[in-house]
């Protein structure tokens, strides 16, 4: 008697297949060249595309975005992307990120305040620049229409060959709290900004003894989100912090950070729509919508 095979049981991802969907794949944290990214907004959007993510943040510092909200789609294949920035504050002595999204297009309150933003950070950069003995910052961000960052200043001191590499910059010249003009608005401030622009404020990659510290009291503020799934971490810091924003009555987000660096590729890291579920809830949006 011949023994039937058990019938192999069909995973989601393969019925989606089989479906003619894609399965959907989240990243809410990348950045392009307006800030301190590789690539430009249109290349990183079309890397995203080519990498079957479904759904894509880019949160460049300090600057507002450069492509609309919403479904973008090229070679038989779309995603949804959702309006954002990075935007820095100071806070207990040490700048800080927030991530601070919104469920459509940017409001043009909240752009103005980001263009502001990032002319503040071009004559931070010019301070810099002058103590270290580098070419001042460009118009464009002066005007606010790109954010130059610390990486701007070691990328100009390797090209000053004052330094042999960005990371000898970083080691060097660039140490914390001495070339570089601390950011000039309190992460508080920032908080009630973005919630009077409707925009949802996640705190940016924080360390766990940054949650343990300060979770309370951004709560408290306003915070609504923590960044706790990132492949810089391993899987039970990853769970730990989004266990400790949980028991404080946040969200949690993930992202990879992408800067378009020669060992990251887009689309290596990305989560589920459900592992972010209340994320979407909060913004009011359809996670399938990016199929």
């Amino acid at each position: 008697m011949t023994r039937r095979r058990p019938a192999r049981r069909t995973g989601a991802r393969e019925l989606q297949r089989i479906g003619g969907l894609r399965p959907q794949r989240v990243d809410l944290h990348t950045h392009t060249d307006r800030s301190d990214g590789a690539g430009s907004p249109d290349e990183v959007l079309a890397s995203a595309l080519r990498n079957g993510l479904t759904w894509l943040a880019i949160v460049d510092h300090d600057v507002e975005p450069a492509l609309p909200a919403g479904r973008h789609a090229a070679g038989g294949a779309a995603l949804q992307l959702i309006h954002g920035a990075e935007v820095s504050g100071l806070y207990a002595g040490r700048e800080r990120h927030l991530l601070v999204y919104f469920p459509g297009e940017m409001p043009e309150s909240f752009r103005v305040f980001l263009r502001g933003r990032a002319a503040a950070r071009a004559l931070r950069y010019d301070a810099a620049a002058s103590a270290l003995g580098l070419p001042a910052a460009d118009p464009a961000a002066h005007r606010g229409e790109r954010a130059l960052t610390r990486q701007h200043l070691a990328r100009a001191l390797v090209a000053e060959r004052q330094v042999s590499t960005v990371d000898g910059a970083f080691r060097g010249p660039l140490r914390v709290g001495e070339a570089v003009p601390f950011v000039d608005i309190d992460l508080v401030d920032v908080i009630s900004i973005a919630l009077a622009a409707g925009g949802l404020p996640v705190w940016a990659h924080p360390s766990e003894d940054d949650i343990d510290a300060h979770l309370p009291a951004l709560c408290a503020a306003g915070l609504r989100g923590v960044e706790a799934h990132r492949p810089s971490l391993n899987q039970n810091v990853r769970q730990s912090i989004a266990r400790k924003a949980l028991e404080h009555g946040i969200l949690v987000t993930a992202g990879s950070d992408y800067h378009g660096l020669p060992q990251q590729r887009l689309g290596r890291f990305s989560v589920r729509p459900e592992e972010v579920g209340p994320f979407f809830v909060a913004l009011g949006l359809d996670p399938s919508a990016g199929a």
